[in-house]
């Protein structure tokens, strides 16, 4: 089984908005092929985020500072969710 990591880098933006807005809907990220899709998205405060993996391999999703949110290890047909408590921010998978 192959282990991949997903690192998700975290950016605050008061009012500057780039990717999909969500607004306060749930917002599913899809972990398939070994992508993440969307790629990028813009989370408010209150938003839920879902992680779902839909591939054979196990993945991880955690924040750049790995403080504000951590995942462990998602194995296939696993998820994990986080709820953004802070002013909006934009979610990028690098």
């Amino acid at each position: 089984m192959i282990g991949l990591m997903a690192i998700i880098g975290l950016i605050v933006f008061s009012s500057k908005k780039s990717g999909s807005d969500t607004g306060t809907s749930p917002v599913k990220i899809i972990m398939h092929n070994i992508t993440f899709s969307p790629a990028s998205v813009m989370v408010n405060k209150g938003t839920v985020v879902k992680w779902q993996n839909d591939d054979d391999y196990a993945h991880n999703v955690n924040s750049n500072d790995s403080i504000t949110f951590s995942s462990g290890v998602i194995n296939g047909g696993g998820s994990f969710s986080y709820t953004q408590r802070l002013r909006a921010l934009l979610i990028i998978i690098v």
